[in-house]
């Protein structure tokens, strides 16, 4: 019974939304931090998509496949295209474009390249 009796100290409504305003601090820096980090996930694609990009590139010059292609990945694709350059019959623009599942362009890379043409 005289633990019933003793007085117990409340704290004040100015305390209380002191610890309040704490609160909101911290979720409100949680919440930054955490788009931030989302928002750096997007770039380990882009880094990704660019990495392919040069592949491609590459793998066109070297197998000289120009022709208009896409190439799917698990998280953007790729879309080829070869286009003549102007009025040159030998020079063609060479364009790739990687763009998310969600249609967001990640990344563009054009070459211009010099296609020779074989004559019997």
């Amino acid at each position: 019974m005289a633990l019933l009796k003793k007085r117990i100290q409340a704290s004040t409504l100015l305390e209380t939304l002191i610890a309040i305003v704490l609160i909101l601090v911290c979720f409100s820096i949680a919440t930054v931090v955490l788009v931030n980090i989302m928002q750096s996930d997007n770039g380990r694609m882009k880094l990704h998509a660019r990495t392919e990009l040069e592949a491609l590139y590459i793998k066109t010059m070297e197998e000289k496949t120009f022709i208009d292609e896409d190439v799917e990945f698990d998280t953007f694709s790729i879309h080829k295209t070869i286009s003549p350059y102007q009025d040159s019959p030998d020079l063609y623009l060479l364009a790739l474009t990687a763009t998310s599942k969600n249609a967001q362009v990640l990344d563009e890379f054009k070459k211009l390249i010099l296609v020779e043409k074989h004559t019997p």
